[in-house]
């Protein structure tokens, strides 16, 4: 910058402007037009804070209720597990006592099956003694009569 140039330097206390009273009057409608405009909107911003005041606390409802479902199904499903848990624990029961079932009635049936052919392995089987002879008197003198004849032989 020359030196011949010197920057003004600003007043320690500006004059206010010089305004016209025609300008004056102007900004007077301005600002009561400005005024009614702020009211309407301070107006509009009270009633949307009641409106979202409003849908805070049906917000809070909602989730209330929602947690409180949550607890319910939580406690619902709790009981269900256990449920299950206590179902498939008598199953477990029932397959151990069926399996010990099961084998005990295969030794039983093995038993009887033994039991049942066990008479056949001690049957003598007599040839020639006719199969029409029955009663304990009769067959017992046939096979006597065999066994004397058997002597002789």
């Amino acid at each position: 910058m020359p030196v011949s140039e010197a920057t003004p330097t600003p007043a320690l206390h500006p004059s206010p402007p010089i305004v016209d009273s025609v300008e004056a009057s102007g900004n007077l409608t301005d600002l009561s037009s400005m005024e009614g405009m702020l009211s309407h909107t301070l107006e509009e911003l009270r009633a949307m804070k009641v409106s979202q005041k409003e849908a805070h606390r049906k917000t809070n409802e909602q989730l209330s209720q929602l947690n409180a479902n949550l607890i319910h199904l939580s406690i619902w499903v709790s009981q269900a597990e256990q449920r299950i848990s206590d179902l498939e624990d008598v199953q477990n029961r029932q397959e151990s006592v069926t399996s010990q079932i099961q084998t005990e009635l295969q030794e039983l049936q093995f038993k009887l099956d033994e039991v049942e052919n066990r008479p056949q392995h001690y049957n003598l089987r007599f040839i020639g003694v006719p199969e029409e002879i029955e009663g304990s008197s009769t067959v017992t003198k046939v096979i006597s009569d065999l066994i004397y004849k058997c002597g002789q032989c």
